[in-house]
């Protein structure tokens, strides 16, 4: 079966000559090879009283019908570039929204909208799902889950306190260390603060817990408490408690009960997918980078303001480049 197109300028110039000759709609089907619908109907469309439109007059209502139909990404005006500029620093279709709709009250975009065209014909073919935290082809795949290493805790997840739970103040924070597995490269130890999502990214040559700890209690001496998942690689955890931290852990199997630093270890993992390179070849310069640019990134979680934002604002003084003394 033959695809459909739409009528072409030059289409309707005929169109209208053919008019002007007082031809028969099925006669100037036959002389543009259409069907006898397709003419009748753009003769309706674009008539008024007098008869049909001069072929400009008539192209230019069309393409200003088919506008009003597009993505909204499309008819809002400034939207389409705003959009690619905050794709490429990694923002995600709701941030970008949340923030652009703050500044635009008059021109708001919801998220979905925004995924839909990033899954649409022109998103795909702009590889815009490349862009996106997970970078799926199509929507909908659930990622796996890690399983836990170690099975019972002294300090479970239930005692961890309603300051925490709540996320009232800064200084309750999640902790792992992701790695490939099977493999001899660096290890990334990711701690972020639950109340302010404030990332910290710190590169480890190895799993032992010791060296961990030790890097812990230098990175965020202002910690009241942390949660980790079972693995081993924290099993030396009393050497924060003799800091004043005190240490929770999850459930087993449950590392879902520690999403914020679930979540942004997927937004780690899209960076250092981005950047193309194994984590043995990560240094610490590069993984500051990607935490100062996580850290600037409005949140909708946190009404549109960034991580950084929320955090400074708690201490209420100039804590920007804690994270470049690693």
């Amino acid at each position: 079966m033959k695809k459909y197109t739409q009528l072409s300028k030059e289409e309707r110039v005929r169109i209208f000559e053919g008019k002007k000759q007082h031809k028969t709609i099925t006669a100037i089907a036959v002389d543009l090879g259409r069907n006898k619908a397709t003419i009748s109907r753009e003769i309706k469309r674009n008539s008024d009283v007098i008869g049909y439109l001069y072929p400009e007059e008539a192209h230019y209502k069309t393409e200003k019908r088919k506008a009003r139909h597009g993505s909204k990404v499309r008819r809002i005006e400034g939207f389409f570039s705003y959009l690619l500029e905050k794709l490429d620093l990694y923002w995600s279709p709701i941030e970008i929204v949340g923030r652009w709709n703050k500044g635009n009250p008059t021109k708001t975009i919801t998220p979905e909208a925004v995924y839909a065209f990033v899954y649409s014909k022109e998103g795909k073919q702009l590889e815009l799902y490349k862009k996106l935290t997970k970078k799926k082809r199509k929507r909908g795949i659930v990622r796996k889950q890690k399983q836990p290493k170690i099975s019972e805790s002294k300090n479970p997840i239930a005692n961890r306190p309603i300051e925490a739970n709540l996320r009232l103040e800064v200084g309750h924070l999640e902790g792992d260390l992701i790695f490939n597995k099977g493999s001899m490269s660096a290890n990334v130890l990711v701690l972020i603060d639950c109340k302010s999502r404030f990332v910290f990214l710190i590169k480890n040559d190895s799993k032992e817990s010791r060296p961990i700890m030790e890097m812990i209690q230098k990175i965020v001496p202002f910690a009241q408490t942390i949660t980790f998942d079972n693995g081993t690689e924290f099993s030396e955890f009393k050497m924060l408690e003799k800091y004043g931290i005190t240490v929770h852990f999850c459930n087993p199997h449950s590392p879902w009960q520690k999403g914020s630093v679930e979540n942004a270890n997927n937004l780690l993992r899209q960076f250092l997918s981005l950047v193309g390179m194994p984590y043995n070849l990560i240094n610490q310069k590069k993984l500051n980078e990607i935490a100062h640019t996580l850290n600037h990134t409005p949140r909708k979680i946190l009404n549109f303001l960034t991580p950084a934002e929320v955090f400074y604002h708690h201490f209420n003084q100039n804590y920007k480049n804690v994270a470049l003394h690693i």
